[in-house]
C-alpha cells in the first residue's frame, strides 16, 4: 500500500468506531469486503457495488444496460463488462456460475489494478463457484496459497481475448481468484493480489463507513447500486503530493487548510456515497456524506440539497430533500434525496459528476 493510500486511510479511520446495524444484507457483506484506501485519489476514485438480484426482480428478470441504464457504470469491472458484450443468456456458459447464484458484484480500483468482488447467498455457494474455477483452467498458486489464476496475470494473451468472458482481461490477461467468506474476489495485477494477501480493514468496519450504512439501510427502498467515494473526490484542485505523510494529524491538517481555501460547499466529510433506490414510487437517488456530529450533517444536509437542486443542467421535474440519519456512535449521516420524471436520472448525473470530480453537492467548502 502506498504512503497515499495509507495517508487517506488515516482520515478515514479517525472517528471512534462503533457499530452500525443494517438491515440491507448484500450491501453490508459488499462494504465488508471493500478495503477503505479504494477512497483514495489514485484508486480510480470510488468503490461500486450492485445488488443483482434486486435489479432482476424489478424488471423482466434480466440484468442488462437496455434494462437497467446504470450497469453502464461498472463497465470497467470484469463481471459486467462480460455481461454487458453478450446475450445475458450465454452468461452460465461464459462465468461457470448462473446469474442467479450471484447476489451482487462490487468492485473498486482503476485498471490494471481493478478488483472484482462476486457476491454469493452463503458459504457453500461461494465456496461451490470456486471449485468450479478448476474446470475452467484455473489452478493453484504455489506461493500465494489460497489463491488459483488461469495463467499469469497481466500477460497479453491474444488467444483469450474475449468480451464475454468474465475470466480474462480486455487484453486476454489471466486473472487470480481468492474465495472470501461468501464471496470471491478477482484480480489481475500481481500487485493488487499481494495487497489481497494481507488484512485491511473494511469499509464496513469503520465508522465512517458505518454511517453510511446506516443512511442507505435505512432510506426508504432497497440499494440497486451505489458509488463510494472519500473526501480527496470534494477537494477539487488539491495536490496528492500534500497527502503523504505518516502522520494522521498532519494529513487531517492539510485537508482541513484545502477546505478553508475552497468555495461555497459542504463541510468535511469523512466518506461518501450516491445510490440508487427502489422505492415504492419509483428509484430515487440519495446522496449521503458521513460526519462525526449531527448539527455538521443537518448544515451538510441542507448544502448538498441546495447545491443539488441548483446545478446546471439537473434532469426534468428533480426535487431534491435534504434529512439526516443519527448512526449512534458511529457518527451522523448527511442525505439528500433526488427524484425525476426519469428516474434513474439523478444517479447518473452524480456519478458522473464523480467521475469528472465537478459534482457541487459533495465540494468541500467553508464559505
Amino acid at each position: 500500500m502506498s504512503r497515499f493510500r495509507m495517508s487517506i486511510a488515516s482520515v478515514l479511520l479517525a472517528f471512534s468506531p462503533a457499530l452500525a446495524l443494517a438491515e440491507d444484507a448484500p450491501l453490508q457483506q459488499a462494504m465488508a469486503m471493500i478495503p477503505t484506501f479504494p477512497l483514495g485519489a489514485d484508486e480510480g476514485l470510488i468503490a461500486q457495488y450492485i445488488n443483482v438480484q434486486a435489479v432482476k426482480a424489478r424488471g423482466d428478470g434480466t440484468v442488462t444496460g437496455q434494462n437497467w441504464q446504470p450497469l453502464g457504470t461498472m463497465q470497467d469491472y470484469a463481471p459486467i463488462r462480460a455481461l454487458l458484450s453478450d446475450d445475458p443468456a450465454n452468461w452460465a456458459e461464459n462465468a461457470g456460475v448462473g446469474l442467479d447464484q450471484i447476489t451482487y458484484f462490487a468492485g473498486y480500483g482503476a485498471a490494471p489494478g481493478d478488483v472484482a468482488i462476486w457476491g454469493f447467498a452463503d458459504d457453500a455457494s461461494a465456496g461451490a463457484a470456486f471449485a468450479q474455477l478448476s474446470d475452467r483452467g484455473f489452478a493453484e498458486i504455489s506461493e500465494i496459497p489460497g489463491f488459483v489464476a488461469n495463467g499469469v496475470p497481466m500477460k497479453t494473451d491474444l488467444a483469450n481475448i474475449n468480451r464475454a468472458d468474465p475470466w480474462h482481461g480486455a487484453m486476454g490477461q489471466a486473472s487470480a481468484v481468492t474465495l472470501r467468506e461468501t464471496a470471491l474476489v478477482q484480480a489481475f495485477d500481481p500487485v493488487r493480489i499481494d495487497q489481497l494477501r494481507g488484512e485491511m480493514p473494511s469499509l464496513a468496519s469503520q465508522p465512517g463507513g458505518q454511517t453510511l450504512l446506516a443512511a442507505l439501510s435505512g432510506s426508504q427502498g432497497e440499494v440497486l447500486q451505489a458509488a463510494f467515494f472519500g473526501p480527496m473526490t470534494g477537494l477539487y484542485g488539491v495536490d496528492p503530493a500534500l497527502m503523504i505523510s505518516p502522520d494522521p494529524a498532519t494529513v487531517q491538517a492539510t485537508i482541513a487548510a484545502a477546505a478553508e481555501k475552497a468555495k461555497s460547499g459542504v463541510p468535511l466529510y469523512s466518506a461518501g456515497a450516491v445510490a440508487v433506490l427502489n422505492g415504492a414510487d419509483g428509484p430515487a437517488t440519495i446522496l449521503t456524506l458521513a460526519f462525526a456530529d449531527c448539527a455538521v450533517a443537518e448544515t451538510a444536509a441542507a448544502s448538498a440539497a441546495e447545491l443539488w437542486q441548483g446545478t446546471e443542467g439537473a434532469p426534468a421535474g428533480m426535487t431534491v430533500a435534504a434529512a439526516t440519519v443519527d448512526a449512534g456512535a458511529s457518527g451522523c449521516a448527511a442525505v439528500a434525496t433526488a427524484k425525476a420524471d426519469d428516474g434513474v436520472a439523478p444517479f447518473l448525473m452524480a456519478f458522473g459528476g464523480l467521475m469528472r470530480r465537478d459534482f457541487a453537492p459533495i465540494r468541500i467548502g467553508t464559505e
